[in-house]
């Protein structure tokens, strides 16, 4: 245990510092944000510490733990200092800077020992999960379902209101020995998880295991999956139907099954 404090429990600072310099190394380019110059990681860190690590109810909150703690562990290179000047660095560089994050991910996680690969393959899980976004007009046109007065096709107002408001569909591939994320997508409430993990196939390493439940039975993904060289574990549910001693050539083996797509 990093302490016996029973009524203050954060994460530990030196902990968190070894994250942060083992995924943001020094020679992360500097960003220029309006007539400044940021470093890129000091701005990588502390969005992770403001989003991710700092409690708070408000960004004002968050903010005023975590920068700080960024302070602390990067003395060299300031912060930035306001709630409204992080907001607008990123709004700026942001893009840029999840793209790097995203690739630095990918590369370091072959350098984690004993954990990139488990039974054999680097095996990720894939999910999905919806979050509620402001709804401001530039998130309604990129996430919404419907866009203001688009109601035709929709049985009720509540439906077609509901249809208004502004989800964001998160589809996400982890990687299972480490916990990190390896690549995910943004995309509106009513994507489909399915296409979109198999549209990220191709940044998962060639020989990589994918671990996923029930939303993602079928067969395009399964046949996009297998296409690709990789393999798949996935739970399926009580609609898929699955049929034994298909094969005899294989002596009717009581563990192999085999999913005959009516349609394929």
């Amino acid at each position: 245990m990093v302490h016996q404090d029973r009524t203050n429990l954060p994460t530990a600072p030196a902990s968190l510092e070894d994250v942060f310099r083992w995924l943001l190394p020094a020679d992360f380019p500097f960003t220029r944000h309006g007539n400044a110059v940021v470093e890129a990681r000091i701005l990588a860190a502390q969005a992770v510490a403001v989003w991710g690590w700092a409690s708070g109810r408000t960004l004002d909150a968050r903010r005023d733990v975590a920068t700080p703690a960024v302070q602390r562990f990067f003395s060299t290179t300031p912060p930035v200092a306001t709630r409204q000047g992080l907001c607008q660095a990123l709004a700026t560089c942001g893009d840029d800077l999840v793209a790097q994050l995203s690739a630095q991910i990918a590369n370091r996680l072959r350098t984690l020992t004993g954990c990139w690969t488990t039974a054999g393959r680097p095996t990720f899980a894939v999910d999905g999960s919806k979050f509620t976004a402001p709804r401001t007009a530039a998130n309604q046109a990129a996430f919404a379902a419907a866009t203001d007065g688009a109601s035709a096709g929709y049985a009720t107002q509540a439906d077609a209101a509901k249809a208004q408001s502004v989800q964001v569909l998160l589809t996400i591939f982890w990687h299972i020995g480490s916990g990190l994320p390896a690549c995910w997508q943004l995309a509106p409430s009513n994507g489909s998880e399915r296409t979109i993990a198999a549209d990220m196939l191709e940044q998962l390493p060639p020989d990589a295991r994918i671990v996923g439940d029930a939303e993602y039975v079928g067969y395009p993904f399964w046949s996009a999956i297998l296409a690709s060289g990789r393999t798949f574990v996935v739970r399926v549910g009580a609609n898929v139907r699955l049929l034994e001693n298909l094969d005899v050539r294989r002596g009717q083996r009581r563990d192999l099954v085999h999913c005959w797509p009516q349609d394929a």
